[in-house]
């Protein structure tokens, strides 16, 4: 076999390491940056491994769940002793602005063993470091936001203004993850009640995932996808959408519907996914002849009121993905989703592989001191109501240069649009609006350019061919899903029994510890293991869990924000997690109900 060369061991790292951020051509910037700058001299500060393992000590705190920022690679060492100090609960992000000096180093410095390690994610300048907000999304929530540190290794001083960034970026998530949680204990009654009663749909109807497939095959040059939002512009250019019928693929949120409607335009499809949707917003006889995309946690009478032509949003670990995956080997699928009904539009326009997307009615501002359209809510001062007294109010950048109000939840919605766009270079996003909020990355034009310039191809066949995408299950499966549950609740049951098994091992793992009782310990450990694998694997515990969100962020707020991670403070914690658990399965197993009443 032959022998890799040390930088040839290096880029295989970093192609390994980065090319799952799914950005096209990123194979291309890490050849490029190989071939230029391999001859390119390179110097770091010289510290003997003594210092070098001093300052590593720092990380060495027995610290779960710590996320840890390195502002520059250098030669690694550092980075390669902190993760010798760290345990698997923990990620390391590097964040190298100066690629070309690492590149150069990798012809003599061996990286590939730290960048093989899963703890790291690695940003480098010129290749993928526009997914730094996204990535730092991922691993950062409300439960680490206080074990989140950084440091800037000696020689990257000068990056003052990239550390700054970073520290808003996290500042901007922080703020996102404390309404979120605040949202999730607000809905939570709704939408787990919403899943139960809309489970027997969902297994009848159709997934995301096969809705994306059939899009992907379809050619899409000079066809956009047009995404229609439900800002107060929308009422001064919808007309304009009447000129794109089969000429773009237009996907609505549903506040936008009965604006479309009332002036005769159809959309191709109709998104959904606030549980706590009200019904005035699809009063309209049409609307059960539009395709509908809903997440699982939708209101149910937007399933009553619609045809059959619904395609799922379903969370991963749902039990209805465990049934997708067993008899079809595909989830129903996710989008994207960062609070916003148009985040999720603009998700799924995304995975159908659209290169041009064109936002109408994305105002992100109260334009005219209005919410929304005004045919959402037919009661314009109810419109206008929700525009004032917000005590959330604040002003930003308009699309014309002036300031414009809005409020701090869309100036969140618009800075997650502006990641997006960030993350996805061969994506083209047009800002058609005609108002609202400056949304950065995007090119602005009037929605009669925008549709003049891309909406060249006609493409008349997408309403059948999306019409003819069969359900996801068979009718036998359909069947032998609803057989099974309708002894949902004895399932359930079975999951207590396991969750009242892992809090006897952690009390016998408590004792053996006590007793330095290793053989005992490690039996125990075994059992705790597969009970805590069980939150990310058993498709009922997400279920469970949104009867749990308070106890979940209070238990983890105390296990993290004391700074006590001791094996014994842990195991109480962990103690108490499966409690609540349990206390939860009484609760789940009264909604049952919800469901195995709609299956006699």
């Amino acid at each position: 076999m032959e022998t890799l060369s040390i930088f040839e061991r290096n880029i295989q790292a970093v192609k390994n390491k980065i090319n799952l951020d799914n950005i096209k051509s990123v194979e291309e910037k890490i050849n490029y940056f190989a071939e230029n700058y391999t001859s390119s001299g390179y110097s770091f500060p010289d510290f003997a491994e003594e210092q070098i393992a001093e300052c590593a000590k720092a990380y060495d705190t027995n610290q779960m769940n710590r996320i840890i920022i390195f502002l520059g690679l250098s030669d690694g060492r550092l980075i390669g002793n902190a993760l010798g100090c760290i345990d698997d609960t923990c990620k390391i992000i590097i964040v190298e602005p100066e690629t070309s000096v690492i590149f150069a180093a990798m012809k003599e410095i061996d990286y590939s063993e730290i960048l093989a390690d899963d703890r790291v994610i690695l940003l480098l300048e010129g290749i993928n470091m526009n997914a730094l907000h996204a990535h730092l999304q991922c691993v950062v929530d409300y439960t680490n936001k206080n074990n989140v540190s950084m440091t800037t290794l000696p020689g990257y001083e000068k990056y003052q203004a990239l550390r700054e960034d970073i520290g808003a970026i996290l500042a901007a998530i922080y703020k996102r993850e404390i309404v979120n949680k605040n949202t999730d204990l607000v809905i939570a009654e709704s939408t787990r009640e919403n899943i139960l009663k809309n489970m027997p749909n969902a297994i009848m109807q159709h997934s995301l995932n096969q809705l994306v497939k059939t899009m992907t095959k379809i050619d899409k040059e000079g066809y956009p996808a047009i995404i229609v939002s439900a800002g107060p512009s929308l009422d001064n250019n919808v007309e304009q959408l009447r000129k794109v019928q089969n000429r773009a693929f237009v996907i609505a949120v549903d506040t936008a519907m009965k604006t479309l409607l009332r002036h005769e335009i159809m959309p191709d499809i109709l998104v959904c996914i606030d549980s706590r949707k009200v019904p005035q917003f699809f009063e309209h006889e049409d609307f059960k002849k539009i395709p509908l995309l809903l997440d699982v946690e939708a209101p149910p009478f937007v399933v009553e009121k619609h045809s059959d032509s619904n395609y799922y949003i379903v969370s991963s670990y749902n039990a209805l993905n465990c049934y997708a995956n067993v008899l079809t080997g595909d989830a129903y699928g996710e989008a994207r989703q960062g609070g916003s009904v148009a985040h999720t539009a603009m998700s799924t326009a995304v995975m159908m592989g659209f290169k041009n997307i064109i936002l109408v009615g994305q105002d992100l501002a109260f334009t005219g001191d209005k919410l929304h359209t005004k045919d959402a809510y037919d009661d314009e001062e109810l419109n206008k109501k929700h525009a004032q007294n917000n005590a959330f109010e604040t002003w930003v950048e308009g699309v014309d240069g002036s300031r414009v109000k809005t409020d701090q939840s869309m100036v969140i919605f618009r800075e997650w649009i502006e990641n997006l766009i960030a993350s996805k270079p061969d994506v083209h996003f047009i800002d058609a609006t005609e108002g609202g909020a400056l949304i950065l990355g995007t090119e602005i034009l009037s929605l009669e350019s925008a549709i003049g310039r891309e909406c060249r191809t006609e493409h008349g066949e997408v309403a059948e061919v999306i019409a003819n995408i069969p359900t996801l299950f068979a009718e036998e499966q359909q069947e032998m899903i609803f057989a099974e549950l309708r002894n949902f609740e004895q399932i359930v049951d079975n999951l207590k029994i396991q969750l009242n098994y892992g809090i006897k091992a952690y009390n016998a793992l408590r004792i053996a510890l006590e007793n330095n009782d290793n053989a005992k310990a490690q039996e125990a450990m075994q059992i705790v293991s597969k009970v805590n694998e069980m939150e990310d694997t058993n498709p009922i515990m997400p279920m469970v869990e949104k009867y749990i969100i308070k106890e979940k962020y209070e238990i983890r707020s105390q296990l993290y924000d004391t700074g006590d991670e001791s094996i014994e403070n842990t195991i109480d914690g962990a103690i108490k997690l499966l409690e609540a658990y349990i206390l939860g399965i009484d609760e789940f197993k009264k909604d049952i109900p919800l469901l195995t009443g709609q299956l006699v």
